[in-house]
Formats: C-alpha cells, structure tokens, sequence
C-alpha cells in the first residue's frame, strides 16, 4: 500500500509539475496568432465539425511546442463553430493560451469607446482592442498573396482563415485581408520542391508550421517536419519553375492581388 501510494504520490508531482511548465511558458510566449473564425457561412456542419478538429489539433501543437504562440479566436460569439468548440470540447475553456474574441475580425479592428484609454494599460494579448490598435502589425495569412514572408516577427499577428472550403470560394482571404485594409502575406512554401503541386494546407498544418518555425528558424526544417508525407509525396516527381519572391508590404496601399490558392481553402 505505502508503494502504491508512493508512485500515486510521485505521478501528481510529476503532473503538477507539468502543468506549472506549461503555465509558465505560455506566460513567455510573444508571437500572437489569430485563428479567424468568421466563415460560418461557408461551411457545412461537418466543415464546422471537421474545423473543431484542427483547433484542438492547433492546442495539442501549441502546448507540447518549445516556444508557443499566443493563439487568439475570433468571432467565438456562441452560435456556429464556436458554439461546436464549446460543446464538443470538454474543458475547452480552461485551455491555457488561448484567447477568445466574441466578435469577428472586422469589427475587433474597427472598433473604437471610451474603454479605449483603459484598455491600453493591459497585457496587449488579453486586450479586446489589441487589433483596432494594432492594425498596422496584422498580416493576413493567404497563397494568393504576391508577397512572401521571409522572417517571422514578434511584433507581427499573423492571422489564418478558419474555414475549409475545398476550392470553393477563391481567393476569400485576400480579399478580405483587402477589404480590412490590413497586410496579406504568403508562407515561402513554394520555396521546396516538394510543395510544387498543391500550397493547400489545413489550418493545423498552418498553424503548425508557423510554431515549428518559431524554434528552428529553418523554412525548409519547418516544412519537412511540419507536412506529412503523404501530401509532398506526389510533388516529388514534378518540379516547376520558382515562384518570385517580394517582401511583406508595410504599407496598406501597397497590396496586391495575384495567386491561385488560399490557405482558407482547406481540406481534410
């Protein structure tokens, strides 16, 4: 029995200790990611279901990460997939780095009050205004952007469309990211051979290959590491020419619109 209970004793250390690691390094974390869930209208309800999936993937990946983000979810205003990850999840609103936005996108940035001054003197992170005051360090993450990320920067938010659209709805996020009048950039994935056929990533695989690129600071490490076999299998055998690499704009006015795919438009 004192063995027993020893090991039982021993197994809630290790487990507290665990989760003050965990608390700690989410507390540490610098890069803000945006998962913008504001695409309800989009989707089917399995595209909903399958969407709850990839989140909890996106968790799982920020917490075992060496460095984690701080994950944020827009329009989490109780209806659609918001509604799914509260339902679905047990425990969902005790995840430990996320920070959830009841409205979408669009209007966390246009939004202006007399709360404005208050909110000024919180955590950036944890402050319902850190878009409409940080609007000039938002980038949009889309394939049909001309401009390409070279390096990740801490004092960039960089945003991925949370929905799966199977080619459906082209060039959605650019043209959104266009319409917010914010940045838009690329990941250099058509840098390597074996991403030549399809830039189409899910929004794990996106999310995945931003944190993978927080610690090794390697595009071509993060893609191997960060995009199963399966899909750069096929691309292997056919090589085409190397996309043209720009730098992201800093100024809104300087946006562009060119490309062929959408990180928005996600598959299984």
């Amino acid at each position: 029995r004192k063995e027993a209970f020893r090991k039982k004793n021993e197994k809630l250390k290790d487990a507290q200790k665990k989760e003050k690691e965990t608390k700690e390094k989410f507390a540490k974390a610098k890069q803000n990611v945006v998962i913008d869930l504001d695409f309800d209208d989009v989707m089917t309800p399995a595209e909903k279901q399958s969407m709850v999936k990839q989140i909890r993937i996106c968790y799982a990946v920020n917490k075992k990460a060496k460095i984690s983000t701080r994950l944020h979810l827009t329009n989490m205003n109780g209806e659609g997939t918001s509604r799914d990850l509260r339902e679905k999840i047990d425990g969902f609103e005790n995840w430990q780095g996320i920070y959830t936005h009841n409205n979408p996108l669009l209007f966390e940035i246009e939004q202006r009050g007399t709360k404005d001054d208050e909110a000024r003197n919180k955590n950036d992170y944890d402050d319902e205004f850190i878009f409409s005051r940080r609007k000039k360090d938002l980038v949009y993450l889309t394939a049909d952007s001309p401009f390409e990320i070279d390096t990740l920067s801490e004092k960039d938010i960089y945003i991925i469309g949370g929905f799966i659209d199977r080619n459906r709805h082209k060039l959605k996020t650019l043209h959104k990211a266009e319409a917010l009048g914010i940045r838009h950039a690329r990941l250099p994935i058509n840098d390597f051979p074996q991403m030549k056929s399809s830039s189409v990533l899910t929004v794990n695989q996106c999310f995945e290959i931003l944190v993978t690129q927080l610690e090794v600071n390697d595009w071509k490490k993060t893609i191997k590491r960060s995009v199963p076999l399966r899909k750069t299998a096929a691309a292997k055998a056919k090589l085409a020419e190397a996309t043209t690499s720009s730098k992201i704009p800093t100024k809104v006015n300087e946006v562009a619109i060119d490309g062929d795919t959408d990180y928005g438009e996600l598959s299984d």
